[in-house]
């Protein structure tokens, strides 16, 4: 019989639903790489969560971005919020390079707790490139809805997690 050897990795606490830098930038250098900067566009035609039909009528503010640690990149996240009660997100740049503190301080709007949905899947060529990881290796793929403190508006991502360094965790 084979004998699996077992390697510990840190773990991050990015199961939580406080920000990314929130939590790793406690222990490690969080680094924040935009790949385009939030623009406003049509919401896309395979939304991964059903929308409240008043957002679903308007465009949405999309985004991507690589987050790293210490160097090394951990997340690729596609994010969304509907246009309403963002007026000019667009104009500004965030707040710390920080989507939360921006929503909090800017429009007043306070994460408060959300959903998600955690898969496994395989790296394709696309998101490896992204991720510095080989095409077929095993990624960690979350689908968030948040929910704010305004009744009816979530805020939307989508993230694959490259577990190869770092383990994810709902620790802080």
């Amino acid at each position: 019989m084979t004998k699996l050897k077992y390697t510990p990795r840190k773990s991050l606490g990015l199961l939580s639903f406080k920000g990314f830098s929130e939590v790793v930038g406690k222990e490690y250098e969080a680094k924040t790489v935009m790949l385009r900067a939030p623009a406003p566009e049509p919401w896309p035609d395979r939304f991964f969560y059903n929308l409240q039909p008043e957002a679903a009528q308007k465009d949405c503010i999309s985004f991507e971005r690589v987050r790293l640690v210490n160097e090394d990149p951990v997340l690729l996240e596609y994010g969304y919020l509907p246009i309403s009660h963002v007026q000019g997100f667009c104009n500004n740049s965030l707040l710390d390079g920080l989507l939360f503190k921006t929503l909090s301080v800017r429009y007043g709007i306070e994460i408060e707790n959300f959903e998600q949905d955690i898969r496994a899947i395989l790296a394709d060529e696309a998101i490896g490139a992204l991720l510095k990881v080989k095409p077929m290796t095993p990624l960690v793929q979350l689908y968030r809805r948040y929910h704010t403190s305004v009744p009816g508006y979530h805020i939307y991502s989508l993230i694959y997690c490259n577990t190869e360094k770092y383990t994810i965790s709902n620790y802080q």
